[in-house]
Formats: structure tokens, C-alpha cells, sequence
């Protein structure tokens, strides 16, 4: 997955906006396997994102296909961010309710003139 990934973004030449990047492989490999694989870290290591969008876990949470551990949101939202401090990553955090989140990710694109 993480190879896939890899080559649709180096293989880009614009602006791209990417939901899921190496980190958030890197924690569900941590936390289903108890381990990550080497090519993950090593992408990882590259940095290949400008900024990382972190949601705060402060709204419901909804089932869907993909999504579990509806009671351990606030654990993984400190593993995502304690692995983003480490990488020395540019982020923001997200939080409040749905609208406020939108409106504030239009204004954080709008300045990095990706909108």
C-alpha cells in the first residue's frame, strides 16, 4: 500500500492533497502488528508533505466500513501527533465541529495557495 502510494504522489506534478500519508500507516501498523515495516520508515524519512492535518477526536464518532476503535480515538490522535513531533513535521490540529473544521482547512489551503 504504502509503495502504491508513493508513486501516485512522486509521479505527481501539482498541488495534491493526500487523506492518508506514511504516519498514519506507520500507527495502524503499530497498533495491528505491533510493528511497521522498513518502507515505511524509510518514507516516512522523506518528508514529503508541507503540512499534515491532524483531526482532534472531538466530535461523535461514526461506524463506517474502515473505521475502529471508536474508544481509543484520543490514544491514537497522540500517537499521530507524537510521531509528527518527532519527524519535526508541519501540522495543524483540527478540532471543534464540522463546519469550523471545513472552514478552517479552506483558510489553511487558501494561504498555501493550493485553493
Amino acid at each position: 500500500i504504502a509503495e502504491g502510494h508513493f508513486d501516485r504522489i512522486k509521479n505527481g506534478d501539482h498541488d495534491i492533497i493526500v487523506d492518508t500519508d506514511f504516519i498514519v500507516m506507520k500507527v495502524w501498523s503499530d497498533v495491528r502488528f505491533g510493528k511497521t515495516a522498513e518502507k515505511i520508515r524509510e518514507l516516512i524519512e522523506l518528508d514529503l508533505f508541507d503540512l499534515h492535518i491532524v483531526c482532534m477526536p472531538d466530535i461523535p464518532w461514526e461506524p463506517d466500513a474502515l473505521r475502529e476503535n471508536p474508544e481509543d480515538r484520543e490514544r491514537l490522535f497522540r500517537l499521530y501527533e507524537r510521531d509528527l513531533l518527532e519527524l519535526g513535521a508541519s501540522y495543524n490540529v483540527l478540532s471543534g465541529n464540522i463546519e469550523e473544521r471545513k472552514m478552517r482547512i479552506i483558510a489553511t489551503l487558501k494561504n498555501l495557495n493550493v485553493l
